[in-house]
């Protein structure tokens, strides 16, 4: 694997476009892909490797991750 997208991060950085299968929760500012993401046996998909780097992050309407609307509730 290149050292210049070693980390997901880095990765999203080369490209960008891939972001919008990102969620990121405003609570914690954690970062993992949308759980309604193509398949990576879609041909028409090109970020596959996102599955390598990040783990799925569903957010509520609010954008909270699961953990930290738990938290919030408390």
């Amino acid at each position: 694997m290149s050292a210049r997208y070693a980390d997901g991060a880095g990765y999203l950085a080369m490209y960008p476009d891939l972001r919008r299968w990102i969620n990121t929760c405003v609570g914690c500012q954690f970062g993992g892909y949308k759980p309604e993401m193509p398949p990576n046996d879609d041909p028409l998909f090109k970020g596959q490797k996102l599955r390598r780097y990040f783990s799925p992050l569903e957010v509520n309407t609010e954008g909270l991750c699961a953990q930290c609307s738990a938290a919030l509730r408390r």
